[in-house]
């Protein structure tokens, strides 16, 4: 797992399978098959058009003066394109509401939308990691990737120039925790799972990074055969910060597969 939008990954000078035995390398791709992924279904790229909607919680947060209304309605009318592809960087567009007469405001509403962009490109990157791309691949096997066996499962620790990461599983082969770091900064992913007949879909995961937490609903729905984000529901907190972070709701339509 690259987790991208943690670590920041080279590969340039590493030669393809340089401390990874075969024999890991075979347990691992074993491993994946337990997971639901799209590239291996035959997606390769997908676009989709996105909306928000602020939740109760989050809209309380918000400045309560007479332009409330309107920057709800407007940051809520604002129509971001979403573009994915296998083992690259999802990409997140805007098309931001026209001027609203109030300069201020409008400086407002252009901040939030460059902030929401980035909130969904990260949800979306690590969305990418569990359900479109496989667990685990030839750029983790790149590094030194060992399998550790423990009394309740196993884990895989994958160390590099550029990356150290640990992944947990329980006995059945289930992700439970990514632990990993980027520069001095602990981060750590808590994946949640459920059954389909294609292998396990990921339905919720928590984003710890120092004292942001993040934490990320999936809603699946079937598109063209494919499990693809029907919903999204975001909600960011700064630990011990009262009336910090964000919460929304990303709905996806329109979508085109492999384009």
């Amino acid at each position: 797992m690259k987790l991208i939008f943690l670590i920041l990954a080279s590969l340039i000078a590493l030669p393809l399978y340089a401390d990874t035995s075969q024999k890991t390398i075979d347990f691992l791709e074993k491993l994946n098959l337990k997971y639901y992924c799209l590239s291996r279904e035959g997606l390769n790229k997908f676009t989709a058009d996105a909306a928000i909607s602020l939740t109760p919680e989050f809209e309380k947060l918000i400045a309560d003066d007479k332009t409330k209304p309107k920057f709800i309605a407007a940051v809520e009318g604002i129509k971001f394109s979403v573009s994915c592809a296998a083992d690259k960087a999802p990409e997140v567009t805007f098309s931001a509401p026209g001027p609203t007469g109030d300069a201020k405001l409008d400086s407002r509403i252009r901040q939030a939308a460059s902030g929401f962009k980035q909130s969904i490109e990260g949800a979306l990157q690590t969305w990418t990691e569990m359900a479109f791309d496989p667990i685990n691949d030839q750029d983790t096997y790149a590094k030194d990737c060992k399998v550790h066996y423990t009394s309740d499962g196993f884990t895989v620790s994958v160390s590099g120039d550029d990356e150290t990461l640990r992944e947990y599983f329980d006995k059945k082969g289930q992700l439970s925790e990514v632990m990993g770091i980027m520069g001095n900064v602990p981060m750590d992913v808590t994946p949640h799972y459920s059954k389909t007949d294609k292998g396990l879909i990921v339905t919720d995961f928590e984003v710890t990074e120092a004292k942001r937490v993040t934490t990320i609903q999936c809603e699946n729905k079937p598109v063209e055969g494919f499990l693809m984000l029907g919903q999204m529901v975001c909600d960011a907190k700064i630990s011990g910060v009262p009336g910090s972070g964000f919460s929304f709701v990303l709905s996806f339509s329109n979508y085109k597969l492999n384009p």
